[in-house]
């Protein structure tokens, strides 16, 4: 029997016994964190700063955005100055939100793509269900109102 959330796997002999497949397998795992960690630690002399997955960023956005909003509301933490956001803690979790499902972030960030500059002549900037759904803007602007950015080679 396996318990994958804990990792272990073990077998009939004994409730608490480890298998040997299973040592095997930390031993793997252990190996390929002391490879990726070896990876990181390059990338991050060839950058000059940090190379964290983008689940950490996310997580520490949310992180800043909870605890601005927390001094701004609870009464035991607010600074008698006003303390930082208070003229913008309330609109946090709506910016936030527009991260979450931006698709301008998406493609930046996850497909690497180009800012892109030029307007689509037919939705002008604007957003468009459903030539991002159905995909038939004669543009290709992929409905986000903006024309694709030339690949630079």
């Amino acid at each position: 029997m396996t318990l994958p959330w804990l990792g272990y796997g073990f077998d009939s002999r004994s409730p608490l016994h480890i298998t040997e497949e299973t040592m095997s397998n930390r031993k793997i795992a252990d190996i390929r964190n002391e490879v990726v960690a070896a990876q990181l630690k390059q990338l991050e002399e060839y950058f000059g700063e940090p190379v964290l997955p983008m689940s950490k960023y996310c997580e520490a956005f949310t992180i800043w955005t909870t605890c601005i909003i927390n001094n701004n509301k609870d009464p035991k933490l607010v600074e008698p100055w006003g303390g930082q956001g208070k003229d913008y803690h309330d609109k946090l979790g709506h910016i936030m939100m527009d991260i979450r499902k931006s698709n301008l972030l998406a493609r930046i960030l996850y497909d690497k793509e180009e800012f892109r500059t030029e307007q689509c002549p037919e939705h002008k900037g604007h957003w468009s269900g459903n030539a991002m759904l159905m995909g038939n803007c004669p543009h290709a602007c992929d409905g986000t109102g903006w024309l694709r950015a030339e690949k630079k080679k």
